[in-house]
């Protein structure tokens, strides 16, 4: 379904419609994809499997494959789909813009709380979610302006091999 709505904005926005142009549906799929990653079942399976109960373990990893196809699945027929009514969507070469800072910080503790509270967690675990989101992004974000990242550097430097070839 989030595929069937990515699609359907993308031809709206190709077609000129206000609110939707500019709206990048690959990011639409991507959240959708996040919201049905089985997460919690993974460590339910371990820890079904660290206590010995190997049938339980089992059952889980069974029905998190289920789930896993099932997405997998559900992303392929609905860019199909989109394909043979001529809907395509277009992969982006630029990565999208964050916003503010603080819009940045907002936004990771909310994702991060409504993951947590999707996935049944307490509140002390939704609360350790909240603090990792925002030292994540502050790692991300400083670590995003800095100028002599080692990813940049790799970027902006010539290969040995096409230098070696010269």
């Amino acid at each position: 379904m989030t595929t069937v709505v990515a699609v359907a904005v993308s031809a709206l926005g190709a077609a000129g419609i206000e609110p939707f142009v500019g709206i990048r549906p690959s990011i639409i799929v991507a959240s959708g994809i996040v919201l049905m990653l089985a997460g919690l079942t993974v460590v339910g399976a371990a820890q079904d499997a660290i206590d010995g109960f190997a049938l339980t373990a089992g059952g889980r990893i069974l029905d998190l494959t289920m789930q896993t196809l099932g997405v997998v699945i559900g992303i392929l027929v609905g860019l199909e789909l989109g394909s043979v009514l001529g809907f395509t969507m277009d992969l982006p070469d630029d990565p999208a813009p964050f916003g503010p800072l603080l819009g940045q910080f907002a936004g990771a503790i909310i994702i991060a709380v409504a993951v947590a509270v999707f996935n049944g967690a307490g509140i002390r675990i939704i609360l350790v979610s909240a603090l990792l989101s925002a030292l994540t992004i502050a790692g991300y974000s400083g670590q995003s302006r800095s100028t002599s990242t080692p990813l940049r550097r790799a970027r902006s430097a010539p290969s040995s091999r096409a230098s070696s070839e010269c």
